[in-house]
């Protein structure tokens, strides 16, 4: 069992994509396609995101799947990512940082 969600320890772009996850359209019941991710995150002007690219995505879900912030599922055969409990709890925990960071 996890610990406490502020125990956590994330980079910059593993918010990024929890918030983009937290972000996505009610109509997107299986989660976001890699593709929506990317561009979700891509269209944050930061300077953490400069050099963003799929290997970066690849790697930072892989990331917070470990950490079992989030989860992929295959439905239609295609890959999507969503929200766990646990990364729903992480953001709301850390809110604060989520503030300063995008400057809320």
């Amino acid at each position: 069992m996890m610990n406490s969600s502020q125990d956590l320890t994330l980079s910059k772009i593993e918010i990024y994509i929890l918030i983009a996850l937290m972000s996505k359209p009610i109509e997107a019941e299986y989660g976001l396609v890699i593709e929506q991710l990317k561009e979700m995150i891509t269209s944050i002007e930061n300077i953490d995101l400069l050099n963003f690219n799929d290997f970066s995505l690849n790697l930072n879900l892989t990331k917070l799947k470990n950490k079992q912030l989030i989860n992929s599922s295959f439905n239609f055969s295609i890959h999507f990512y969503d929200l766990t409990e646990n990364g729903s709890n992480w953001l709301i925990e850390n809110e604060s940082i989520l503030t300063e960071l995008l400057s809320l």
